[in-house]
């Protein structure tokens, strides 16, 4: 058996009720992983040797013989963190990886479901996918979790055939335990948001509360001896911190806008 007598047999046995992914079939050894769908969800068909087989939760839909071996025909669900496991240790491709340097775009899939025609957009296109990318505001009005939301993308990837890099951003994270649950999931990419630690009331401030407040930043002095009177060229243009500058971009907040610039890879 190949994955075209797979998908081939499957369809002929089983085509009134599931319709198929052809893009995700993908082998390992003798074994076939692919999508389908009924009239209301997907699910993962494995057709795999019984060892491999027993291993994914799901239901069995038949034993078959081929080549003297026995295949289990099993319908998988795809809410199974298990399940999912499972086939990101077989198909190493289907785990995130880490942008670095290169030119990235966030798909921000609101609802889980753009991922292949996500895929799509950027086929030809020398851009680096965040294909896994929600903030903890969104997942909660959604109901989602970062589980939920690596897990839609990468059966996103597997639908549509996909074998290349993405990424996953946990966007607008505020605290720690956020952020651990993010990496702990697979994330790659944080996007932080300190607006919890920002002072809206700076611009009010006469010379006089700001110098004040200037003077108890602990570490002032070792910032003015990194920036104080130096001058530094960004793309043509010179930009040189006097005194007053300095403390006006300490301590003046960010516009709410970039905040997201505060962005890493793990």
């Amino acid at each position: 058996m190949n994955k075209q007598n797979a998908l081939q047999y499957f369809s002929q046995k089983y085509g009134h009720k599931f319709t198929v992914y052809p893009f995700s079939i993908k082998s390992k050894k003798d074994n076939y992983f692919f999508m389908v769908k009924d009239d209301k969800e997907k699910f993962l068909i494995v057709v795999a040797m019984s060892d491999l087989a027993q291993k994914f939760e799901g239901s069995v839909l038949e034993e078959k013989e081929v080549d003297e071996n026995k295949l289990i025909i099993k319908k998988c669900y795809l809410n199974s963190h298990n399940n999912l496991s499972l086939l990101r240790e077989i198909f190493p491709w289907l785990n995130p990886s880490f942008c670095g340097l290169r030119a990235s775009f966030g798909t921000g899939d609101r609802l889980g479901i753009a991922t292949p025609a996500h895929i799509q957009a950027f086929a030809g296109k020398d851009i680096f996918p965040i294909l896994a990318q929600q903030s903890v505001r969104e997942m909660s009005r959604a109901e989602r979790n970062w589980q939920k939301v690596l897990g839609d993308a990468i059966w996103g990837c597997f639908e549509a055939g996909y074998e290349g890099l993405f990424g996953a951003d946990a966007d607008h994270v505020k605290d720690i335990k956020e952020l651990k649950e993010a990496a702990d999931c697979g994330f790659t990419m944080f996007t932080l948001d300190p607006s919890g630690f920002i002072r809206n009331d700076i611009g009010r401030l006469n010379k006089q509360e700001l110098n004040q407040l200037y003077n108890q930043i602990l570490n002032s002095k070792e910032i003015e001896g990194l920036y104080l009177s130096k001058s530094y060229k960004i793309k043509g243009q010179e930009l040189i911190f006097d005194e007053k500058s300095l403390k006006e971009i300490i301590l003046n907040p960010l516009p709410k806008s970039s905040i997201d610039l505060l962005s890493f890879d793990l």
